[in-house]
């Protein structure tokens, strides 16, 4: 009886520790060049280019203003680090890659438009 207990309460808080995005935050943003930014509404964020897709991380939403997200996971991924800011309106972001830990050796754009 107590292990029910005890597995109902950590399913009960894993449910509340959940990502629960803003649905400004959802979305596909493109850069001039092409590159997107596709952030899912389970908090994942993949960047894609036109020669692959790669999985930047795990979102946390902040609630300062301006509106952003931080990648907060997995300690793997080289893109840990990065912050997305949005526009007012929620119709572009700024991406601030991080510049301490590798990224590739290509400059990544910073400003996406919502598709």
């Amino acid at each position: 009886m107590k292990i029910a207990a005890v597995i109902t309460m950590c399913v009960a808080v894993a449910g509340c520790l959940s990502f629960a995005p803003d649905p400004r935050v959802i979305g596909s943003f493109k850069a001039t060049a092409g590159e997107v930014v596709d952030i899912r509404s389970d908090g994942r964020i993949f960047f894609a280019s036109e020669k692959r897709e790669e999985f930047v991380g795990l979102a946390t939403i902040s609630t300062q203003v301006p509106l952003s997200i931080h990648v907060v996971g997995p300690d793997t991924s080289p893109l840990v680090g990065t912050k997305i800011v949005f526009s007012p309106d929620g119709r572009s972001i700024e991406v601030e890659w991080p510049k301490w830990r590798r990224t590739g050796d290509r400059a990544r754009p910073s400003k996406f438009q919502k598709e």
